[in-house]
């Protein structure tokens, strides 16, 4: 039935109503290319909700908003590409995210391939979901260009190795 989960204790429920969320166009660290986060910095990242002609981010309910398993720290609406409309950039701490751990999963797969790590970036795709003051539900996809270097990187290598996971 409508407003049903699709998926219920462990079956699929044919007749649910399947969740479709409206796409925005979203901007991670505004204004970069490519997303690169560095992820021992204990910094905040930047993420842009754009307003269109069929969406106004004024509307979201930034309290909502969950960008790699974190909730915003601050909002604030700003024309960020100078198109006259106010845009909603969001801020969420980095060890808030769970980026470390697709971070730690991107670098298995990579060696898994060939026993060779390739590069100490890693790039994915991340979303952002959401919902309007009026409990319209939102996503928006962005890419990442993830990386950890020196002692960082070393020390997850370890412990990567220590659990078994390389």
């Amino acid at each position: 039935g409508e407003g049903f989960a699709r998926v219920y204790d462990g079956s699929v429920d044919i007749g649910a109503f399947e969740f479709q969320p409206r796409f925005v166009e979203i901007d991670v660290k505004p204004g970069s290319d490519p997303n690169s986060i560095n992820l021992a910095a204990n910094g905040v990242i930047a993420v842009a909700i754009f307003t269109t002609g069929d969406f106004d981010a004024s509307l979201v309910d930034a309290s909502t908003v969950v960008f790699a398993g974190a909730s915003a720290v601050h909002s604030a609406l700003e024309d960020v590409d100078g198109d006259g409309d106010l845009d909603l950039v969001l801020h969420f701490r980095v060890e808030d995210t769970n980026l470390a751990d697709i971070y730690a999963q991107l670098l298995a797969d990579d060696l898994d391939e060939d026993g060779i790590l390739d590069s100490n970036h890693q790039t994915t795709e991340v979303s952002l979901i959401g919902q309007t003051a009026t409990d319209e539900y939102f996503q928006g996809f962005d890419d990442l260009d993830l990386f950890l270097s020196g002692k960082n990187l070393r020390e997850l290598l370890e412990d990567l190795a220590e659990a078994g996971v390389i």
